[in-house]
């Protein structure tokens, strides 16, 4: 039976600093903004810093970070006339 209950924010940070020593140190070993696996953490919706957690930790996006899409189309902006004008 697998367990699908939510796995604590500092239990991730914990696998990570095993891992890498820092957050800092994860961010850049995968080319990821300054801050964006603690903003992530704290409730940020970042797809891209999502992902790369996930891909770490073997599990789905979902399953860590509900409040994160999964997909390119569901990230698009509300108003997609302002990214053609550029």
């Amino acid at each position: 039976m697998a367990d699908q209950s939510p796995i604590h924010r500092e239990v991730i940070k914990a696998a990570i600093r095993i891992r890498f020593g820092s957050l800092s140190a994860f961010e850049n070993a995968h080319g990821l903004p300054m801050s964006s696996v603690k903003d992530l953490l704290r409730g940020r919706t970042s797809r891209r810093t999502a992902e790369v957690v996930a891909g770490f930790m073997g599990k789905p996006v979902k399953t860590l970070f509900p409040w994160v899409s999964s997909t390119k189309a569901d990230c698009v902006a509300e108003k997609p006339d302002a990214q053609q004008q550029i």
